[in-house]
């Protein structure tokens, strides 16, 4: 998100630590033993501290330009596949992700 070219890059500051969050929350979901909250809890704090403090220290934040529509296109295509790879190496790890 953060070099695409399509319009979603104007909505977001920090795309990569707010994807990383997202991360951590769905894994906080279905994970609630002691080990999963402490990693993924602590790892979910970095990341929220991260962006308080890169906008404490950076000057104004200026949306970039919006791009076209096809690169938001690109980008869910992009998202689908690799979203399918990560489905099916946990799956392979004998993790079903999908309830």
């Amino acid at each position: 998100l953060a070099n695409s070219k399509g319009r979603a890059r104007s909505f977001f500051r920090h795309p990569m630590l707010l994807g990383f969050a997202t991360w951590t929350v769905a894994h906080l979901i279905v994970n609630g033993d002691t080990a999963s909250v402490v990693m993924f809890g602590g790892l979910l704090l970095w990341a929220v501290a991260s962006i308080v403090l890169i906008n404490m220290r950076e000057d104004a934040w200026v949306r970039p330009v919006p791009g076209s529509i096809m690169g938001d296109v690109r980008l869910v295509l992009i998202t689908l596949a690799l979203y399918a790879v990560v489905a099916g190496i946990h799956t392979w790890l004998g993790v079903w992700p999908f309830g």
